[in-house]
């Protein structure tokens, strides 16, 4: 992944993790420094499957939602 060149290209960054058990490393996984926020929040996507698995669909959706009008 480090050495494939980004430059011009539209990310979206999303995660599973256990926000319960691994509370202080929560999404570490995605693999990447993320730096950026917009207006003081993450700029991903962030779920819990182990313990909000009933708040998954609604959390994608309104993502969706969010990003669509920059990635079409």
């Amino acid at each position: 992944m480090g050495e494939i060149d980004l430059s011009g290209k539209t990310v979206a960054l999303f995660g599973l993790d256990n926000q319960d058990s691994y509370d202080d490393t929560f999404v570490d996984a995605i693999g990447a420094k993320v730096i950026g926020k917009f207006d003081g929040k993450f700029v991903g996507l962030a779920l819990d499957e182990d313990n909000q698995e009933e708040f998954s669909d609604k959390r994608i959706n309104l993502w969706i939602a969010q990003i669509k009008d920059q990635i079409l």
